[in-house]
């Protein structure tokens, strides 16, 4: 099974919100050995599984709107 998680269409009031939720969608994603792909802004990660791809997401999640 393969997953696609894109902030602009995650729903919530504010942006912190959403980036937890996409979070949360992620370690559940790995936690069932899925394979998933992240789109946040212009940055796209294609799909992929495992710890460093997970980690890889997760960073992505936290830098967002930091280094612009």
């Amino acid at each position: 099974h393969q997953r696609s998680f894109d902030l602009a269409t995650v729903p919530g009031a504010d942006l912190e919100t959403r980036l937890e939720q996409l979070a949360a969608w992620i370690v559940a994603a790995h936690a069932r050995g899925e394979r998933y792909g992240l789109r946040v802004g212009i940055r796209d990660i294609p799909p992929g599984a495992g710890n460093e791809h997970r980690e890889r997401c997760l960073d992505a999640l936290a830098l967002y709107g930091v280094a612009s």
